[in-house]
């Protein structure tokens, strides 16, 4: 983690022209054991920094100033900010690869400020930097929706010819059918708005099913499409769960 570091002063930059809103400048600090504390309990939706506080996260922005002995990201680097702001990098979770669950972790404007402003100031290991040829409205949301559905379907191995079922096609759902698709699944999409499930199809779903008019998710676990069966190998939800690794065991439905 280095050496203690001074995160850089905010002030310093006032004056300076900025980039557009959708493309801002931001500021990077490197780690620092200092911002070692837990969090209020997330249970009771009570964060444990109180007003003024920086909101947001998905912000996208130039690196303009670095803190002491920060090597990456470098100056003019383009840079996302998720929602993980910082983890302690030591835990059992950490280490497992589960920084989610880490009891020292803060927040992207929840228990630290965040990226809806001009200026920011990031961790430097958690400023991830954005590649050439993807626009700052493309790359923001990979940055958390993004990120929450690569994993889902990362721990679930997706291999070529599976079935994968994704619930929900809004903003997580929808690429989770585009990062299935690149994975090799078959996707199976379901929704309860037809416009969404034509959206669906158009990414790369080769079957959906509307929940609002087929009872597919009956407690059995099971339904028939059409006159076809067939084995459903993962089902990702495209939910808040996903993070805490504590969705329960996924039923099989038969397609």
């Amino acid at each position: 983690m280095g050496c203690p570091l001074r995160p850089p002063d905010a002030r310093e930059t006032q004056g300076r022209s900025h980039r557009s809103r959708s493309e801002w400048r931001m500021h990077t600090s490197s780690d620092t054991p200092a911002i070692s504390r837990p969090l209020a309990s997330s249970a009771t939706g009570r964060s444990s920094r109180h007003p003024p506080l920086v909101p947001g996260h998905e912000g996208v922005g130039i690196v303009e100033k670095l803190g002491e002995g920060v090597r990456s990201p470098r100056l003019d680097d383009r840079v996302a900010i998720a929602w993980l702001g910082f983890a302690c990098g030591e835990c059992r979770y950490c280490i497992d690869g589960r920084e989610t669950l880490c009891e020292q972790q803060l927040d992207s404007g929840y228990s630290m400020d965040g990226a809806s402003a001009e200026y920011a100031v990031v961790f430097a290991r958690f400023a991830t930097r954005v590649p050439a040829g993807i626009t700052p409205i493309e790359a923001a949301p990979l940055s958390c929706a993004g990120v929450i559905t690569y994993k889902a379907l990362k721990v679930a191995t997706i291999v070529p010819t599976e079935r994968v079922a994704i619930f929900g096609m809004g903003g997580l759902g929808h690429l989770a059918v585009q990062y299935a698709r690149i994975m090799g699944g078959s996707v199976v999409a379901v929704h309860i708005e037809k416009e969404k499930l034509d959206l669906a199809v158009s990414l790369g779903a080769e079957l959906v099913v509307n929940a609002a008019e087929v009872f597919a998710l009956h407690a059995a676990g099971r339904t028939k499409v059409g006159s076809e069966s067939r084995r459903l190998h993962q089902v990702n939800e495209a939910m808040a769960g996903v993070l805490s690794s504590k969705v329960p065991a996924r039923p099989v439905f038969e397609f």
